[in-house]
């Protein structure tokens, strides 16, 4: 590796260790793709080469420690500031031989530790509980693997427990998928130190500014290899319909979202406004939410329906960059012109590291054109 990069692997049956030099020093490429939101994923690719002693099989798939279920801990070290990029576990073995070359590759592929919560699906029930106490009682069967639950409390409008009795009828990551949609919220489980991970369940870190400003097409200053944004004018919507009221005799109430609300807004432009009268309409026609928390779950569709309105792709030379970024978080995007300069959300990250290479490929998104912030050239020159 590169003399600023140090690349770590621990691998184990539960309690993952230092891996041994057969499997390190076949490492020929490691990718690393980090969501804002669900599952993130690992894949090794490994030289499988035969030794010239003849062997019953290839030294790499002799070694218990690459078989599927074993659990996997990715770490590099940047400028002498170590981080993890994933906990996970082995869900698939490639193994391919290209006869014109005579050389053999291992390919490993994973998951994060999200992975063991989506194993088994069975019936349960949630009587008197609110929705902060289950996606907490689905979390603390996990503290075996090292999780910490860290959760907002949900303070949307949604039912009382005495109102009904919830259920689970799936997996214990598709009732926390389920609650986290209808609070808006986001979940992800993050390594801190290898073995100890945090499971957040919130409310978005969308104002977290991470690292210096990403730079385009600034002669020395330039950090970026390659970006590719796209406007999608079909995509903002607004809501109207009829809200039933709460109580059995009220009469039901009509609701029109014409704009989404954002705490701190990332674009000039209001796409809904910009592209008005030519934005798609939506009927609300769920009547069992109830007045208030019907009209706050309509805006909150409004507002998810302008977050990737701009998106794309920027790739990052780490090694020049100097920083490893983790989503979800914000950054700065100077040197691409007014209209798509400024301050993106970051929903994932692809970590691609080979030898003496490391990039970043971010995926990125706000909800329109124009810059909020100051981003002139001689800031940075």
């Amino acid at each position: 590796m590169n003399a600023g990069i140090q690349l770590s692997l621990l691998i184990g049956p539960m309690v993952a260790l230092p891996a041994p030099l057969l499997i390190t020093e076949a490492i020929q490429s490691v990718s690393v793709s980090i969501m804002d939101r669900g599952k993130s994923t690992f894949q090794l690719s490994l030289n499988a080469d035969r030794e010239n002693v003849m062997t019953p099989d290839y030294p790499l798939l002799m070694t218990d420690l690459l078989r599927t279920n074993n659990r996997v801990i990715i770490s590099v070290m940047l400028n002498a500031i170590p981080t993890v990029l994933i906990d996970g576990f082995i869900t698939n073995v490639e193994f391919n031989h290209t006869n014109g070359s005579g050389s053999g590759t291992l390919s490993i592929t994973g998951e994060d530790l999200l992975s063991r919560m989506d194993l088994k699906e069975e019936y349960f029930e949630f009587p008197s509980m609110t929705v902060d106490e289950i996606v907490l009682s689905r979390v603390e069967k996990y503290l075996e693997y090292g999780v910490i639950p860290e959760l907002d409390p949900v303070v949307i409008p949604v039912w009382e427990p005495e109102e009904r009795t919830r259920i689970q009828n799936g997996t214990d990551l598709s009732v926390i998928e389920y609650y986290a949609n209808l609070a808006g919220f986001v979940y992800r489980v993050r390594p801190t130190v290898p073995m100890e991970n945090t499971f957040y369940f919130g409310l978005p870190s969308s104002f977290h500014t991470q690292g210096a400003p990403l730079n385009v097409n600034m002669g020395p200053s330039t950090n970026v290899d390659d970006i590719n944004l796209t406007y999608d004018a079909t995509l903002p919507q607004t809501v109207s319909g009829m809200l039933e009221e709460d109580g059995e005799e009220d009469e039901p109430v009509p609701v029109e979202i014409l704009e989404a609300i954002r705490p701190v807004p990332m674009a000039v432009e209001d796409p809904i406004l910009t592209n008005d009268p030519n934005v798609r309409n939506v009927l609300y026609t769920d009547p069992t939410n109830g007045a208030i928390a019907g009209e706050e779950l309509a805006q909150q569709s409004v507002n998810r329906s302008t977050d990737k309105v701009l998106s794309g792709q920027i790739t990052v030379d780490t090694i020049r960059y100097g920083v490893v970024i983790d989503p979800p978080c914000v950054v700065c995007v100077r040197g691409a012109g007014f209209s798509f300069d400024g301050n993106y959300y970051v929903s994932s990250v692809q970590h691609s590291i080979s030898e003496g290479k490391y990039k970043q490929q971010l995926t990125v998104q706000r909800e329109g054109l124009g810059s909020t912030v100051v981003t002139a050239m001689e800031n940075v020159l």
